[in-house]
């Protein structure tokens, strides 16, 4: 009975604290081992620590430190099969077990990032930061406007992507204009002739709306015009179609505000509209 040996080398006075330094040694190998590899603690952009999941926490702390993990939820008096389960008994251990993690090293933070986000926007104040980070409750203050700036630049660039697909659109625009302009349909005897444009890209380079990117957006869409009139050669009504085309495409809308509150809304797992300020006055 493997159960009743293990309990008698526990019980014994001189084998315990040989057993208790192996296992301390296995378990500091297996905690280790597991923040080097791609630990979800170590997550540190701004979208993955608002998805950051305990119940996956936990699962990789079954499967990566299972020695760990026993210790732990084995300290908490709960069995594994609640673990498994979301809720506060799930919550508490697997901060338990990320804050021991961000002692043996301490970028494994994602939790604790999350948990001051939430503070942050939850609008604690920079003195009760500070001492929830002394207690190794959450990050400190300076590095949540580090991950502030960092979620800024986040957005800063799906403004330049915006503005990128804004500005190509009407330089496409612009230079297929000038080209209505500049090669007005002939007619003869009052009807029009069709003729073929000439849209290659040195007859166009010296136009005043040319721009690499805006012609070749142009360029395709009057392609996709052509195929879809079954041309052969570009001509005023390919152009034309091209303009349609361009004057009714679905360009992306942005809002600074939208993205923040995206951000917030997975952060806390509610809508957007479900602030912090707004939960915590429903819960009074």
């Amino acid at each position: 009975n493997w159960q009743a040996a293990a309990n008698t080398i526990l019980r014994h006075k001189e084998l315990k604290p040989e057993v208790v330094k192996s296992l301390k040694k296995n378990v500091s190998e297996e905690v280790a081992n597991y923040l080097k590899s791609e630990s979800i603690l170590l997550l540190s952009e701004p979208d993955e620590i608002a998805s950051f999941s305990n119940t996956i926490l936990l699962e990789e702390g079954r499967v990566s430190c299972p020695l760990f993990y026993d210790f732990v939820v084995g300290s908490s008096g709960k069995d594994e099969q609640e673990m498994k389960k979301v809720g506060v008994s799930t919550n508490g251990v697997a901060l338990a077990a990320a804050t021991l993690c961000r002692v043996c090293n301490p970028k494994a933070s994602a939790l604790h990032y999350r948990i001051l986000t939430v503070l942050f926007h939850s609008g604690t104040k920079h003195e009760n930061l500070v001492r929830l980070n002394r207690l190794g409750v959450c990050m400190s203050p300076d590095s949540m406007i580090q991950a502030q700036h960092k979620m800024g630049k986040q957005l800063e660039g799906k403004v330049k992507l915006w503005k990128k697909a804004i500005e190509k659109n009407k330089s496409a625009l612009l230079l297929c204009e000038e080209i209505k302009k500049k090669h007005p349909p002939p007619h003869s005897n009052d009807m029009e002739i069709a003729v073929n444009l000439e849209l290659g890209e040195e007859t166009l380079q010296n136009y005043d709306n040319f721009t690499d990117e805006g012609y070749r957006l142009l360029k395709e869409t009057v392609d996709t015009a052509r195929e879809k009139l079954d041309g052969v050669s570009y001509t005023e009504e390919c152009l034309s179609k091209a303009s349609q085309d361009l004057h009714s495409a679905a360009l992306p809308l942005y809002s600074t505000r939208r993205h923040s509150n995206h951000f917030i809304a997975k952060l806390f797992g509610t809508s957007h509209t479900n602030t912090p300020k707004k939960m915590a006055a429903k819960s009074n």
